[in-house]
């Protein structure tokens, strides 16, 4: 008797495993931590066009292995604003498919004319000089016994 018991738990534990593991993730991915989700493959493409609905965002991103279509449902606003036509975008998916549905968002990288013209902005040209009114010019370095404590 007692064998039939342990015997019988044991097919329910695997029956319940086996079929676990089909509904369980897509389900309950949201709620996990992204270091425990099943991830298996990490995709990198361009987005070519972005759609937004009342209840979901439309993604459609130009992959290597073809167009992927990405349809967020969650933080909606906050995906809107980060990224745009012709970023480059990596998500990261269970297995790839054209059609795939709150893929997490691993790294949106902005076209590089975005940081040419914000490097032009910050940094002078070689022919430019300070601003006379820069504290390198304006103060000399000093050190040792003759420095002033500027709060005295």
């Amino acid at each position: 008797m007692k064998a039939w018991v342990g015997l019988s738990l044991f097919v329910v534990g695997v029956g319940t495993g086996a079929v676990g593991t089909q509904f369980i993730p897509p389900t309950f991915s949201s709620y996990m931590p992204v270091a425990l989700q099943a991830q298996s493959e990490i995709v990198k493409g361009t987005v070519v066009r972005k759609h937004q609905d009342k209840e979901r965002l439309l993604l459609t991103v130009s992959t290597s292995r073809g167009a992927l279509l990405g349809t967020f449902t969650r933080q909606i606003p906050e995906i809107n604003l980060l990224v745009e036509e012709g970023d480059e975008i990596t998500l990261g998916l269970a297995q790839y498919a054209p059609f795939v549905h709150d893929p997490s968002i691993r790294g949106v990288m902005k076209p590089d004319h975005f940081g040419e013209h914000l490097k032009e902005d910050l940094m002078p040209d070689e022919g430019d000089s300070l601003p006379l009114d820069s504290p390198s010019t304006t103060q000399p370095l000093r050190s040792g016994s003759d420095a002033v404590d500027p709060q005295t």
